[in-house]
């Protein structure tokens, strides 16, 4: 699972309370505003800034204050223990906001969800979970997370420009990180992309990915995959699940694709592959000490597919 390509984010808060952080998907869909912000003066407890750039969503006003969090489940709680901010005057990022009952003060997600620091023109950028970060080129950043927050919004997508990045990404072989690691965090963005564009066409485009030797493509190919709504992308989906040779994690992934197209055509096939299914720990790992440990994840492949099956009863 560890790979240097993806980042993880492990950042010990000085405090014993944990969190269940919400997946990206669910960040953006809560968040009311896309903005570029820097951040001018901070603390603990509340980050002062300056909107640079207003992308999509509410308007943002020039300056105001995050000071909460919001979209997170606390699952343990210290008294002795605070979850912070953790900005520095100087920050700056885009951030996803959500609105509050006073117009100037604003929340994020999480400590660790809800904003992308920028550095000498990369993003430290997340697409599925904070978990699983990658760097990315600050223009594929921004015109991918506009178009995935408008899509999530209802909003009018420029599809044509959308989809001409994704493809010119998809069609290229696979790009190792040791080898070619822009290609790779490139590729890393048009896949995370593709769970939200792609369509029952895309099947054969996804291939090589899903037959990837890393484990990180592979996890990002199979949610790509739960967009090709077709017999035979859920077909694919079921083959992924049943396939020992992939990565846990991503097999957990595939599953949740079934569940996303609500593939009960599948529910026999899945139900007669039960008692061979993965008992192998899946998990996002990292530093027992990370508050994010609160994120919830099934404990195997086989756990998966027993909580799909059980939520198609009846």
């Amino acid at each position: 699972m560890a790979s240097p390509a993806l980042l993880a984010l492990l950042i010990p808060l000085a405090s014993a309370s944990t969190y269940d952080e919400p997946w990206q998907e669910e960040v953006v869909k809560s968040a009311a505003s896309l903005v570029k912000l820097r951040i001018v003066e901070g603390s603990e407890t509340e980050a002062r800034f300056e909107r640079l750039e207003q992308l999509a969503g509410d308007p943002v006003p020039e300056t105001g204050v995050i000071d909460r969090f919001g979209g997170m489940t606390i699952t343990s709680w210290s008294p002795s223990g605070h979850l912070p901010l953790l900005f520095n005057p100087g920050d700056e990022g885009y951030f996803l906001l959500g609105a509050t009952d006073d117009a100037e003060r604003w929340s994020i997600a999480s400590p660790t969800a809800g904003y992308a620091l920028v550095s000498q023109g990369l993003v430290t950028a997340t697409f599925r979970h904070s978990y699983h970060q990658a760097l990315v080129v600050e223009d594929q950043y921004r015109d991918a997370t506009t178009a995935i927050f408008q899509h999530l919004h209802g909003q009018p997508v420029d599809a044509k420009a959308q989809r001409a990045s994704m493809e010119a990404q998809l069609d290229r072989s696979p790009a190792s990180y040791a080898m070619d690691a822009d290609g790779f965090f490139a590729q890393h963005v048009a896949l995370e992309s593709c769970y939200y564009f792609c369509g029952a066409g895309d099947l054969a485009r996804l291939e090589p990915f899903l037959k990837s030797d890393d484990g990180h493509v592979q996890i990002s190919a199979a949610r790509a995959l739960s967009a090709v709504d077709s017999p035979e992308g859920r077909a694919r989906l079921l083959a992924f699940v049943k396939d020992d040779s992939r990565l846990a994690f991503a097999r957990v992934m595939a599953v949740w694709g079934l569940r996303r197209l609500d593939a009960r055509d599948q529910a026999e096939a899945l139900l007669a592959y039960l008692p061979q299914a993965s008992t192998e720990e899946t998990g996002f790992g990292g530093n027992i000490m990370d508050p994010r440990v609160g994120t919830a994840f099934p404990e195997s492949v086989k756990v998966a597919i027993e909580d799909l099956l059980k939520s198609w009863e009846g």
